[in-house]
């Protein structure tokens, strides 16, 4: 007990007076905090929206628009995955996403960027991507029942890359790239 005499003092009416004084101060503190975190987890969690021209696509799920102020910002497409460039089906996704929003006026909600400074966007090709059978619905990081379903269709219906006997989910094959790059 001799560490908590320095907190607590030795004096039973002092000890009461201290511990109510600092009770009152933490109530205080946890009353004023507490409209504060609230607006500021409203506020996070509000979606941003983000208007321009596509000015290029890099594959079947990122694209780049080009704002009114002339910033470029780089949008990868929330809750799907597109095969790479290199895999089957690569450039056909490539190719379909800039035949529907190339050179297009777009607009794009977003809440977060991901671990490589990207925005993360919806948009209505989102889903559209994985209707038509080019991008799979990326269940890693979406819970999205329309994805879902757009998935399970394309798939039931084999269009594009399920027409494969066994096609390769795009993160499956980044995997083992990444391994053979490294032998």
């Amino acid at each position: 007990m001799a560490g908590l005499s320095a907190i607590l003092p030795n004096d039973p009416i002092m000890r009461k007076d201290q511990i109510k004084s600092q009770s009152v101060c933490l109530s205080i503190i946890r009353h004023l905090a507490t409209p504060f975190l609230i607006l500021f987890l409203v506020a996070s969690a509000h979606a941003e929206e983000l208007r321009g021209k596509v000015i290029s696509i890099a594959d079947g799920d990122t694209l780049t628009i080009l704002d009114a102020s002339k910033g470029k910002h780089k949008i990868r497409l929330h809750g799907i995955d597109a095969p790479a460039h290199n895999q089957a089906f690569g450039s056909k996704a490539k190719q379909a996403l800039s035949e529907r929003v190339g050179e297009k006026d777009v607009r794009v909600v977003w809440k977060e960027r991901d671990r490589y400074g990207r925005i993360v966007g919806d948009r209505w090709i989102n889903r559209e991507m994985v209707e038509v059978g080019l991008a799979w619905h990326y269940k890693a990081y979406s819970k999205d029942k329309k994805l879902a379903e757009a998935e399970d269709l394309a798939r039931k219906e084999k269009r594009s890359l399920w027409a494969d006997k066994e096609p390769a989910p795009p993160w499956e094959f980044r995997k083992k790239e990444r391994e053979r790059v490294k032998k």
